[in-house]
């Protein structure tokens, strides 16, 4: 009777539904950013390529901060699955995720937001491809909490010109963007 009476007055009767009914258009998904960006730093961000190794705490917030900002192209990796300890601190973890592939997790989450969002997904084989991802992707954010992956991941992305931004959590949160040339 409830779903008769949602579908008489057009209302949805799932998230899957909604999808359908709305006309996503990249445009009218950008569009109150438009004052903080101009159209050209908007249309910068939209062919931007980022590479995100680790999508979980840090990584995952970052990621989804530029899904919604418009960032248009992404490789993003993660070898965990969600757990319940991370409900408190990861974007992505749910009570439907836990247990769950966190890159898996971060993409569908990703393109419920942005449909058009283009996705290179994969999970630890992402080190044996870094060469190729930081000659393909100009910034790199670091999420993973694998030193020695990070050493490589820096160390080429030097050797290709790509800046890393990396977060460490610690008594105050501290940001670091490594440049090229640092």
């Amino acid at each position: 009777p409830l779903a008769r009476r949602r579908k008489a007055v057009g209302i949805a009767e799932t998230v899957a539904e909604r999808t359908f009914m709305t006309d996503f258009t990249y445009d009218e998904f950008v569009t109150r950013n438009l004052g903080f960006v101009n159209a050209e730093e908007q249309a910068r961000l939209r062919a931007a390529r980022v590479f995100i190794p680790g999508v979980g705490g840090m990584g995952g917030a970052a990621f989804m901060l530029l899904v919604r900002a418009g960032v248009g192209h992404f490789a993003i990796a993660d070898i965990d699955t969600f757990e319940v300890s991370n409900l408190n601190r990861q974007l992505f973890a749910t009570l439907d995720t836990v247990g769950q592939s966190k890159v898996e997790s971060a993409a569908a989450g990703a393109r419920r937001s942005n449909p058009e969002v283009q996705l290179d997904v994969m999970g630890g084989e992402w080190l044996d491809r870094i060469e190729e991802l930081a000659a393909r992707h100009p910034v790199i954010i670091n999420g993973t909490d694998d030193a020695k992956a990070g050493v490589r991941m820096y160390r080429v992305a030097r050797e290709k010109r790509a800046t890393v931004i990396d977060a460490y959590a610690a008594t105050l949160p501290s940001v670091y963007v490594v440049r090229p040339d640092d």
